[in-house]
């Protein structure tokens, strides 16, 4: 079962996240913050990181330079396009980015495309 974590402040974004997520198989961490990953899971080896770039005290970006492993598979998600489109991690193979709010099948295409698999998505919205 591969691991995924998922970092965001938002409560709602990673129940929906996690719900979405272990139905689909995966094995779900969620943390709230980039202060949590560091402490509680920087050790665990994920398969793939979901996190929200915009965040209090560790940002997004922050958390992949300076604390995940060097080509982890992420997604980062953002309500921020703009900040999004002028990160240079945009450019980075193992990281995709995704805008708030989104459907699962642009979740689903993003793992797919990270990991080179193909599932039949759904159109949920979250």
């Amino acid at each position: 079962m591969k691991k995924v974590i998922i970092i965001d402040d938002e409560p709602a974004i990673r129940k929906l996240l996690a719900d979405y997520l272990t139905d689909e198989g995966w094995d779900v961490t969620t943390c709230s913050s980039g202060d949590c990953y560091i402490t509680s899971s920087k050790d665990i080896d994920f398969d793939l990181v979901i996190t929200d770039l915009v965040m209090e005290k560790i940002t997004g970006t922050e958390l992949i330079r300076k604390y995940l492993p060097k080509n982890q598979k992420t997604i980062v998600i953002s309500g921020f396009i703009q900040v999004v489109l002028a990160n240079e991690l945009y450019q980075t193979p193992n990281v995709r980015f995704l805008q708030k709010p989104f459907c699962s099948c642009h979740l689903q295409k993003e793992i797919n495309e990270l990991f080179n698999t193909s599932n039949k998505v759904e159109y949920n919205l979250i």
